[in-house]
């Protein structure tokens, strides 16, 4: 019986201890979930209070966040790509670096140029920031800027001695990128200042590649019109074959117009006519054949 007793008694103890272990363990948790809330609540504040420095453009609550060591959206990055000039000028006379790198590489000049926020890009250039600085998947701010077709803000960056042609990981310049886009006074602009028409991407792409590609009839007028080479090819295509291939039969007329060899055979399957039939672009293979395009293929 006293055996019995002392298993039970020692059961019993170990009952209440794992009881007191579960107690103190849902208090740490209470705990760390009203610590969660706090902070959730402090952040919540924080933006709000961010918020209203950008809306309003307190410049005495602004000072007061960038005191506290508050980021709060209000880096430097934010502001350029938010168009606040007025934080951006204010984290810059607090001693940001102007070619702060976020993760990707983007430097503050890339967010600014992507939106053509002029104001906090002026800011930025006048402290210091770098042009030609490229991230991992845009390139420079030119390239940003050339791709939303924000011709002031091309101009501003080459007036500071931006590059008119830097290349991306693959060669594409931001004129590959404003052909693509259709961005033609952009366009105009960058080949006006000495960009080369006919610059190659690193598989030999010019910029009448991406013009044709996309579909972009008045780029692709402007490109020839300037001297495109339409018997250029990367590696699997002229810009005829690109645009039999995808139905672009206005396209397909200003190329051959422009004296494009309807001949070339380049990759399977072979010639432009072979790209259309492949596609089942039937107008475009009708187009062709009265153009005198032969297939490759026995």
């Amino acid at each position: 019986v006293a055996v019995v007793g002392a298993v039970v008694g020692f059961r019993a103890q170990d009952e209440a201890n794992r009881q007191t272990a579960i107690a103190q363990e849902n208090v740490v948790l209470a705990r760390a979930a009203e610590a969660r809330a706090e902070q959730q609540a402090e952040q919540a504040r924080l933006a709000r209070d961010a918020a209203v420095a950008g809306k309003n453009r307190d410049y005495q609550l602004a000072r007061r966040l960038i005191a506290r060591g508050e980021d709060l959206g209000t880096s430097l990055h934010d502001a350029a790509l938010n168009g606040h000039a007025f934080l951006a000028e204010l984290l810059l006379d607090s001693g940001a670096d102007p070619n702060v790198l976020a993760r990707d590489r983007s430097v503050p000049l890339h967010w600014a140029a992507s939106n053509g926020n002029i104001g906090v890009a002026t800011l930025l250039l006048e402290a210091g920031a770098e042009t030609d600085i490229q991230n991992f998947t845009n390139g420079a701010a030119l390239h940003l800027a050339a791709d939303g077709g924000h011709v002031a803000m091309v101009k501003l960056l080459l007036s500071h001695g931006a590059d008119p042609a830097p290349s991306r990981n693959n060669a594409r310049t931001p004129l590959h990128i404003a052909a693509g886009a259709g961005q033609v006074e952009v366009a105009e602009l960058l080949i006006a200042n000495g960009v080369d028409v006919n610059a190659d991407s690193i598989a030999g792409a010019t910029p009448l590649f991406d013009a044709v590609r996309q579909g972009k009839e008045e780029m692709t007028k402007l490109l020839i019109a300037l001297g495109a080479n339409v018997n250029a090819y990367d590696l699997y295509a002229t810009p005829l074959h690109i645009a039999a291939a995808e139905g672009h039969s206005v396209l397909v007329e200003l190329i051959i117009a422009a004296g494009a060899d309807i001949t070339t055979r380049w990759y399977n399957p072979g010639t432009p006519l072979d790209w259309a039939v492949e596609a089942d672009q039937v107008d475009i293979a009708d187009l062709l054949r009265k153009h005198g395009a032969m297939s490759a293929k026995p």
